[in-house]
């Protein structure tokens, strides 16, 4: 073979090699085999939840007359009204006025601020002096029998009680003096009365106290924030006046941990609130993936609960176990993937104003709210089913909201407070809260309002309700609370002068909310990329060469080897 052929095979060979053995790019994956495309872009995925077993929005405690004993009125929005009140009563006798004509709104101290709770507007607390490692905190010894006149008010500074509402829990109460009978108070309640006042005064005796709370979850989910998840458990929200902090427990994530971190709990008597053994867990993950939803799961989830509690020795009694949860999760991929933030409570039944009303909980309340960026949002919310029944009413079921039940209660004597202890608010929460949330109107969830008018006989009327959702949006932010039970206590006020006939001043002694449920959910706005990868879902990156060039190059060598093969063969034919 001659030099020129063998350099014309050379080259034909070559351009069929290269386009034979050119490496080629990677066009898919299969359904079994997705590539992780990495997060370039963190998606503003965040939610966050707060149960709350026991909230006195407010508690006013004063001088009483001694009451008669009554029965009550149950009363439905659907205009029925079952009568519940007593044989022989002056209700059954037409002497009362009818029950529609004294509906008003409550009195309250405030309404709760917007959804997420105390979280909200409140630093993280990762830091400090408890040494917690690893996201997590232990829990601390309450001392709650301070002593007198160790509250921080005095002269006419206004108490922190009385211009900081709380979020998921607005108030907590000392004992509601003349509703409590003597022989229901707890017997070493030998305590004497503070020097000075720990709570609001209005002149004439009254002590307003609010902002504490039992039984309290929180869980939160900020994708984009520096604590991407946490969760903790709280039995008192609030604090002693002069006591250490009471016990909690705190986890944080990152790093996501395997298991939750959990503190049992002896019996704790805080001022007028008794609460038996007990446990608080919290439990806090994250995979990185969820910060653009490449990745799903329950982000955190805290369990408070309790085996008894008492309000005043008899105001509110719970002989069972109750129990507070939250929690918040990040479910399905991608822009479909959804926010979830939920929180119920559970009791089996309570008491009131010293066993005269009975609450059996039929069916436990649960809040639930989603959002996600190309669904919107939603909020499910199951009201709790419970039944009303005492000496003096019949079983009354209460299963929508705003029904409700009045009962009037039994001779309690004179007021005798049994506290010295001073109860606050606490000073902030736990956990991060997501900012810019919007914020439910109508207080802490509807219901049917307190009686501001009571028979100028001089009874007290116990109201139980049933509350309502309420929610608010903003974007794509969703927030929603509801108070499961509401209970108002009214009773005739010292007379002033106002009134009119039948009727006598009233004042609201007591404004408590039973299962105070808050969530919230935020997702990235519509439009946005939340995987920033360059490449679509499921499909695997472009790799190797640009096929264009290779292809053109090996055709241009193939040509040239066709042609230099030819131009020898004649040459040769020509010699």
């Amino acid at each position: 073979m001659t030099p020129v052929r063998s350099l014309a095979a050379g080259i034909a060979a070559l351009g069929f090699a290269s386009t034979l053995t050119v490496s080629l790019p990677a066009q898919a994956a299969s359904p079994l085999h997705r590539a992780p495309a990495p997060c370039e872009r963190t998606g503003r995925y965040a939610a966050q939840s707060e149960a709350e077993f026991l909230r006195i929005e407010r508690l006013d405690l004063r001088g009483a007359r001694k009451r008669e004993h009554g029965a009550g009125v149950t009363k439905r929005d659907s205009g029925e009204r079952p009568s519940v009140s007593a044989p022989g009563s002056p209700e059954r006798a037409g002497g009362d006025a009818p029950a529609d004509e004294s509906d008003i709104a409550v009195g309250g101290s405030g309404s709760a601020p917007a959804a997420g709770g105390s979280a909200a507007g409140a630093a993280p607390d990762t830091g400090g002096d408890d040494g917690r490692a690893g996201g997590q905190t232990g829990s601390q010894n309450t001392d709650d029998q301070s002593p007198a006149g160790t509250g921080p008010h005095s002269g006419t500074k206004a108490p922190e009680s009385a211009t900081r509402p709380r979020g998921l829990l607005s108030g907590v109460g000392d004992l509601l003096g003349g509703l409590v009978p003597a022989a229901y108070r707890a017997r070493d309640d030998d305590r004497t009365e503070p020097a000075e006042p720990s709570a609001t005064s209005d002149g004439d005796g009254t002590r307003v106290i609010s902002g504490v709370g039992v039984g309290d979850s929180r869980s939160v989910m900020i994708a984009d924030g520096p604590v991407k998840s946490a969760a903790a458990g709280l039995l008192l929200d609030g604090r002693v006046a002069g006591a250490p902090a009471a016990e909690q427990v705190l986890q944080q994530a990152p790093p996501s941990h395997g298991t939750p971190l959990e503190q049992h709990t002896g019996s704790k008597r805080f001022g007028p609130i008794q609460v038996g053994a007990g446990a608080m867990s919290a439990h806090a993950r994250w995979n990185p993936a969820m910060r653009c939803a490449a990745a799903d799961g329950e982000t955190s989830r805290s369990v408070t609960r309790a085996e008894r509690m008492t309000l005043g020795g008899g105001l509110v009694d719970v002989p069972g176990t109750f129990s507070a949860t939250s929690s918040t999760a990040l479910s399905g991929h991608g822009n479909g993937a959804l926010t979830v933030a939920s929180s119920t409570i559970s009791a089996g039944q309570f008491t009131l104003a010293g066993g005269e009303v009975r609450v059996r909980v039929l069916r436990a309340p649960t809040l639930r709210v989603s959002m996600s960026a190309t669904a919107g949002g939603e909020v499910r919310y199951r009201p709790a089913v419970v039944e009303i029944s005492g000496p003096t009413i019949s079983r009354t079921r209460l299963s929508t909201g705003s029904d409700h039940v009045d009962v009037t209660v039994s001779d309690i004597g004179q007021v005798t407070e049994s506290s010295a202890v001073t109860l606050l608010p606490s000073q902030g929460s736990p956990v991060p809260s997501i900012p810019g949330l919007p914020a439910p109107s109508g207080g802490s969830g509807g219901g049917a309002p307190a009686r501001a008018s009571a028979p100028a006989d001089g009874k007290t009327v116990v109201r139980v309700s049933l509350g309502d959702v309420r929610q608010a949006s903003k974007g794509h932010a969703l927030a929603a609370r509801a108070t499961a039970i509401k209970v108002a206590v009214v009773r005739p006020a010292p007379d002033k002068g106002r009134g009119k006939a039948g009727y006598a001043s009233t004042a609201v002694v007591a404004d408590l909310g039973i299962g105070v449920l808050e969530a919230a959910a935020v997702a990235p706005e519509h439009g946005k990329r939340v995987v920033e990868s360059g490449v679509r879902n499921g499909t695997l990156p472009m790799t190797g060469p640009r096929i264009a060039p290779m292809l053109v190059m090996g055709a241009s060598l193939l040509v040239g080897g066709v042609l230099a093969v030819l131009l020898s063969a004649r040459r040769r034919r020509a010699a």
